[in-house]
């Protein structure tokens, strides 16, 4: 469309707007209007990508119509586009201008856009502005389009409309809907119904719940579901409640029973208790899940008090849904179910219910106040082993100052697990009072014990150096990193040292692993490729590390790396600052005072070729993580100088390397290592 049939566009909208309210009538100058007529005018002429900026050039300019005190020119923004989409021009534009009318149009549009209804290649997007066009009217010029509707598409579109407007004075439409002899209709219309929030509406529900086929029986429960929500929005009495409980008690799905008694909760609030707790001692994990949510959150003392009575009374597996659902509660009334806590912990020990003395220790692990804490400590006196451990754990989770002493008495038993619960609980209080029952337990033979002080040890540790103690928390960190062989804590207790500045302590650790502690990096060198082909530089002959290499065309230095990794890690992607499929050369030298046989232990990540006084010992090809002794091989050192050459290519993303001596069962061999 060409410019002059913008300005026919435009001067139709001044007619319109001269016509309209007195509001409107008064604008002196709309200056809105040129800018849009100039972007509907790329719109027509442009090519893609001229017609996509117009529009959203165009959109930007109508969406600012509608900012507080922009009424003239929201008006005159209106009055344009009506123009547009009675106007000759491409589809794609006029549908466009149906899109822009919907954030814009009020009374005015409403009556053009009835009229453009009528119009097939029209109506739908003329539907579609008037679902959004906030003005009463347009409810109406719906239904009455509605009225003269023949296709049963079309007819299910407008019932659709209607239903989105959530308008209920055109129920009686709807209503009518619900009969109509095409399927895609009647399910339309029944979702519609259940968005009006009316009586008749409901009782027209209701209606095919009890008498349609599956379909509609599916639907309109659905839609009954709907319509209590938009009914209780709209404080519509009892109403909601009545639909809720006739659903629950009615319905076999699930997911609506489900639904249906949230419902409940939100509209009943605590006398919807009943069947809260019916569903929580159910099979169903729907209904569970829904009544545990809802008895959570729904507010009250007295909500608390009856699941405390209600757990009080209770047997077998409702129990521990019970439990529960009270380590959700917040209210005061929650420290009223300490004692009955303790009492079913007690019964659940010996029963051997670890599901129930699993959520009986979160429960108890969460209620505020030392009146609960000195209630778990009472309850140690006298207790079994067996039973003292889960109360340790609790109090280890409550990290209740108050409960140091008995937690701190628990970690001397002779009692294997109860210690183990308490060394971990003393981590949780984090004191650094602690540190010689830690040091201690750290130096037991049993590995458990020494594993779960090493848990402790880091939180610990931290109170420590608050207290200037830094030293201290050095010694507890290492002793905990050499005593663990949980993998998951050595990296947290290597992080811990690095951060107390200990990296010799680090050092110190891995040599006397038997790992080789000073090495000496050459690298990024060449691809994976070719080195996993051959050698870049000379490998038979001992290195000369300060004098750098020429490795093609260029000269590379060798760069001294200290190793603080107790377990001997090379992190060469930081050392060498590349993750890309190349390789390195590792070179180190140890001293032997006499020929001896033993084991080299390698990791790495990923290919890896280690020679030794150079002859090729071991090789592997292949992508793989890193860990520790990944490898064994047996080597011959001959008396006094040996060197270690090892290639570790990297197939792309974390690169390492490691080299641990040990003797044939496996204890570390400690050799003189070059440094310099």
């Amino acid at each position: 469309m060409t410019k002059w049939r913008y300005i026919t566009i435009l001067a139709f909208s001044l007619f319109l707007y001269s016509c309209s309210t007195a509001t409107v009538h008064e604008l002196k100058s709309p200056g809105i209007v040129e800018p849009l007529v100039s972007e509907f005018d790329r719109m027509e002429t442009g090519d893609a990508t001229a017609r996509l900026q117009a529009k959203q050039a165009a959109e930007r300019i109508v969406y600012q119509s509608t900012r507080p005190g922009a009424r003239e020119e929201q008006a005159a923004a209106e009055v344009f586009l009506l123009g547009a989409v009675k106007g000759a021009h491409k589809r794609e534009v006029k549908d466009f201008a149906y899109r822009l009318i919907s954030l814009v149009g009020g009374k005015e549009s409403v009556a053009v856009l009835s009229e453009r209804l009528d119009v097939p290649e029209e109506r739908e997007m003329a539907r579609w502005a008037l679902e959004r066009i906030p003005d009463p009217s347009a409810t109406k010029a719906v239904a009455d389009a509605l009225r003269n509707a023949r296709e049963p598409e079309w007819k299910a579109a407008l019932v659709k409309t209607l239903g989105a407007r959530k308008d209920p004075s055109v129920s009686s439409a709807v209503v009518r809907a619900l009969s109509d002899e095409n399927e895609s209709v009647r399910l339309t219309a029944i979702a519609a119904a259940g968005r009006l929030g009316d009586s008749r509406s409901a009782k027209a529900l209701w209606r095919i719940w009890e008498r349609g086929s599956d379909a509609e029986k599916k639907a309109a429960a659905d839609a009954l579901l709907q319509w209590a929500e938009t009914a209780r929005e709209r404080g519509n009495g009892r109403g909601p409640e009545s639909v809720y409980h006739r659903l629950w008690n009615e319905v076999s799905c699930s997911l609506v029973k489900g639904a249906a008694l949230s419902g409940l909760a939100h509209a009943c609030g605590e006398k919807a208790m009943p069947e809260l707790l019916e569903a929580l001692g159910g099979s169903d994990p729907v209904l569970t899940g829904a009544a545990r949510d809802q008895l959570a959150l729904m507010p009250g003392e007295t909500v608390t008090r009856i699941l405390i009575n209600s757990l009080n009374r209770s047997r077998g597996a409702d129990r521990a849904a019970l439990v529960s659902v009270l380590a959700g509660r917040t209210d005061s009334a929650i420290t009223e179910a300490t004692p009955v806590l303790i009492t079913i912990g007690r019964e659940a020990v010996q029963t051997r219910d670890e599901r129930l003395v699993q959520a009986v220790s979160e429960t108890l692990a969460q209620i505020p106040g030392e009146d609960t804490t000195q209630a778990v400590i009472r309850a140690m006196d006298g207790a079994s082993a067996e039973m003292e451990t889960v109360w340790v754990g609790i109090l280890g989770s409550r990290a209740d100052e108050a409960a140091l002493p008995a937690v701190t008495k628990a970690a001397a038993s002779e009692n294997k697990y109860l210690r183990m619960a308490a060394l971990k609980a003393l981590g949780s209080f984090g004191n650094g009072s602690s540190k010689d029952i830690l040091q201690a337990a750290l130096e037991q033979e049993d590995q458990d014990i020494r594993n779960a002080a090493a848990e402790a040890a880091i939180r610990v540790s931290l109170d420590l150096e608050k207290n200037q103690q830094k030293e201290a928390a050095i010694r507890l960190c290492a002793a905990a990193a050499q005593a663990s062989t949980d993998s998951t804590l050595r990296l947290p207790l290597v992080k811990r040292l690095t951060a107390l500045g200990a990296t010799e302590v680090l050092s110190d650790m891995a040599r006397r692993n038997g790992c080789i502690v000073h090495w000496w990096a050459l690298g990024p060198v060449g691809s994976r490729a070719e080195l996993l082909q051959g050698d870049l530089i000379p490998v038979d002959k001992p290195i000369r590390v300060a004098v750098p290499v020429q490795v093609k065309d260029t000269q590379i230095s060798w760069k001294k790396i200290s190793v603080t990794d107790p377990l001997g890690m090379v992190d060469l992607q930081r050392t060498l600052g590349t993750n890309g499929e190349v390789g390195s050369y590792l070179y180190a030298e140890i001293q032997s005072d006499d020929e001896r046989d033993v084991l080299f232990k390698i990791g790495s990540n990923d290919d890896v070729f280690c020679r030794l006084n150079g002859r090729l010992v071991h090789e592997y090809e292949g992508g793989r993580l890193w860990e520790p002794d990944q490898d064994e091989v047996s080597v011959h050192l001959v008396k006094g100088n040996n060197f270690i050459l090892m290639k570790v290519l990297n197939a792309g993303g974390e690169w390492a390397g490691s080299l641990r001596i040990t003797d044939r069962d496996g204890r570390p061999v400690i050799l003189k290592q070059r440094e310099e």
